[in-house]
C-alpha cells in the first residue's frame, strides 16, 4: 500500500527517508500513532511513501500528519 504526502525534497526529504504518521487529537480526541511510511518516490513539494509497519487500527486518512521524530 502507497500513500502520498505534501512533503518532497525542497524540505529535505530524501528517497529512503522513514517517518512516522500521526493522528492528531480532534474533538478531545488523544493523538493517535498510525505507523510508519518509507519514501520511494519524491518531488520538490511531495513525495509516495510505502507503508511499511501500520498500527493496530491505524487506517492512514487525508489530514494525517508525518514526522521524523515523536
Amino acid at each position: 500500500e502507497f500513500v502520498e504526502i505534501t512533503v518532497g525534497s525542497d524540505d529535505g526529504l530524501l528517497v529512503g527517508h522513514i517517518l512516522d504518521v500521526m493522528r492528531t487529537g480532534v474533538n478531545g480526541k488523544d493523538p493517535q500513532y498510525l505507523g510508519k511510511v518509507k519514501v520511494v518516490q519524491l518531488s520538490p513539494d511531495g513525495a509516495v511513501c510505502e507503508v511499511m509497519k501500520s498500527a493496530k487500527n491505524g487506517i492512514i486518512e487525508v489530514g494525517d500528519n508525518v514526522t521524523t521524530k515523536l
